[in-house]
């Protein structure tokens, strides 16, 4: 799944933003994670089983 291999590429990119510290790349950081969450939101409601 293409979701699931952009996740990882973000969650990669947060890693090495939250490593430097500094208050600009932890601002590019949540937003990184914002995307994640978003991305994730959509899939969950995609594969969720429908009753």
């Amino acid at each position: 799944m293409f979701e699931l291999g952009e996740i990882q590429r973000l969650l990669s990119e947060v890693a090495a933003l939250v490593k430097t510290g500094t208050r600009p790349d932890k601002r590019k950081a949540a937003s990184k994670l914002q995307e994640i969450a978003a991305i994730a939101s959509t899939l969950g409601f995609t594969i969720q089983p429908r009753l």
